[in-house]
């Protein structure tokens, strides 16, 4: 059974509790006695882990997908849509002109800040109650520990200094003030330290985290804590060292076809580490004024597949979708100037190519004459439900492993598995038909990760890591009197002024806006 199968069985039960506040940080305290009486045995504490899971896969609902932001605001696609503010959640983000009032980050905000309050209800409450603390019920709390590091993983990249909190607020707990990014990332650290011993090698259950996913986040942390953009130490060999144990585990392996990583088909792959599972059979809920996505499949396929396609002759290729997420034809020249054949076509075609099939489309707020080929939607894969596509999101791969390993070596680490930064970065081109290089440098795989993470949601807090934000995203369409890159905002995205307000002013907005 996958986990968002069970989760359909489990939320009206959870809804009781886990819904007490839909006001992220501000707790409504008249949910805690039935709180105190609901964690009586292991099946209850696995129901709110379950729903601990939950926000994690929150697409659309008015902005909260992570992969909608990040792919709007990197310089590989323009958000799209059907006209400019078609989705001003990412079309500003598109423009790197984010108003404080935008319902992107205030959603996103609200979404992490609910996964984080359902952990930390679990936590809080196992906690005072020894007869709980069972064997299954420490993995389930790693397991909730584990989504806490990536909800605040998020966060501070989203955000910077953001609001830490490592318990249920109390009712008096108002004008809470933000945290030094710094703490946020070691708190980050020690969730993660603190679940890696505990998970097990495999999930239980399709969907849920285990050990080697664990251990791939935690190096991404310190990839990102050592890098010049947060200036946070030297963890290079931390991270390296993290990366080496999830492949000496040997669970995972590339894919031999680059194009079918990303296929329904092959959901839960053997190269994935970690993946957002979505169902067919729940649509969305288009409440607006309900900042909970209660929805189970993806709608940020829908949202990016072609709008009003025409398809000539008996083979309908792809579903109707609403245009987002249009790649630039500066990615495009990336792959070709370097003659990367096999990753260009897995990832997008130009329009001319479409037409000399057959087929047109009516698209045109942010068209280059490209199409983005990677989490298409196709029609032999259309859902059940409307809008609800059942392709999973891959978040980390072996192949983002292997670079960030290669990335490590050239900054200064040792390799624990003894095959050096150059054979990592050729095992990734080669499975592409890339010749192989030798002596690697940093430029090598900034190129590289381009190429082969496109329209994963990664580049965007790439460049920023890289603190690369005013030479790429600051030269990034010069021609275009729309794109305000501000250096001085680093590319964080502003405290939502609904949270600012509701502070009482504690919060304090992030430099630029």
């Amino acid at each position: 059974m996958r986990i968002k199968n069970l989760f359909i069985l489990v939320i009206l039960s959870l809804a009781l509790f886990v819904s007490c506040s839909k006001d992220n940080l501000d707790i409504d305290p008249k949910g805690q006695l039935l709180e105190a009486s609901y964690f009586n045995n292991e099946d209850d504490v696995f129901m709110a882990l379950i729903s601990a899971y939950d926000p994690i896969n929150w697409t659309y609902g008015w902005g909260t997908s992570t992969w909608m932001a990040n792919n709007a605001a990197s310089d590989d696609a323009h958000s799209g849509g059907d006209f400019k503010g078609d989705r001003p959640e990412w079309d500003e983000a598109n423009y790197f002109n984010i108003s404080v009032t935008n319902d992107g980050p205030t959603n996103l905000w609200r979404k992490y800040y609910a996964g984080i309050y359902r952990c930390n209800l679990l936590l809080e409450n196992v906690a005072s109650r020894p007869n709980l603390q069972t064997e299954k019920v420490n993995k389930y709390l790693a397991e909730a520990k584990f989504l806490r590091a990536y909800y605040y993983f998020d966060l501070v990249r989203f955000f910077g200094d953001v609001v830490l909190l490592d318990h249920v607020p109390g009712a008096s707990e108002y004008g809470l003030t933000r945290t030094p990014y710094a703490e946020v990332y070691n708190f980050i650290v020690q969730d993660l330290k603190d679940a890696i011993p505990v998970l097990g090698t495999n999930a239980e259950m399709l969907g849920r985290v285990d050990k080697g996913a664990a251990m791939a986040l935690l190096g991404k942390v310190y990839l990102f804590m050592s890098s010049p953009y947060w200036s946070l130490g030297n963890h290079y060999q931390d991270a390296a060292d993290q990366f080496a144990e999830v492949i000496n585990l040997q669970k995972y392996e590339l894919m031999e076809d680059y194009d079918q990583i990303f296929r329904r088909a092959n959901n839960f792959n053997k190269e994935t580490i970690f993946e957002l599972n979505y169902i067919e059979s729940l649509g969305m809920d288009w409440d607006a004024s309900n900042p909970y996505n209660r929805m189970e499949g993806s709608i940020d396929w829908q949202m990016c597949g072609l709008r009003k396609p025409v398809q000539a002759g008996d083979t309908v290729l792809f579903a109707e979708g609403w245009g987002a997420i249009k790649p630039t034809s500066e990615l495009a020249q990336a792959f070709l100037s370097n003659n990367d054949v096999v990753r260009y076509r897995a990832s997008m075609i130009s329009k001319d190519s479409l037409a000399s099939r057959g087929i047109t489309y009516t698209d045109p707020y942010g068209d280059e004459g490209y199409v983005r080929m990677k989490y298409q939607i196709f029609q032999e894969d259309l859902p059940v439900e409307s809008n609800a596509w059942n392709n999973n999101n891959r978040i980390i791969r072996l192949a983002d492993v292997y670079l960030m390993l290669a990335e490590c070596v050239v900054n200064g680490a040792t390799d624990p598995t003894g095959k050096g930064a150059d054979w990592y970065f050729n095992e990734v081109r080669t499975r592409v038909n890339m010749p192989t290089k030798s002596g690697i440098t940093m430029d090598d795989i900034i190129l590289e990760r381009r190429l082969e993470f496109a329209f994963e949601g990664l580049r965007y807090w790439d460049v920023l890591r890289w603190n690369k934000g005013d030479e790429i995203f600051g030269n990034h369409k010069t021609d275009d009197p729309q794109y305000q890159w501000n250096p001085v905002k680093k590319g964080l995205w502003p405290i939502p002024q609904t949270e600012i307000l509701r502070s009482g002013g504690s919060l304090v907005q992030n430099p630029g806006y």
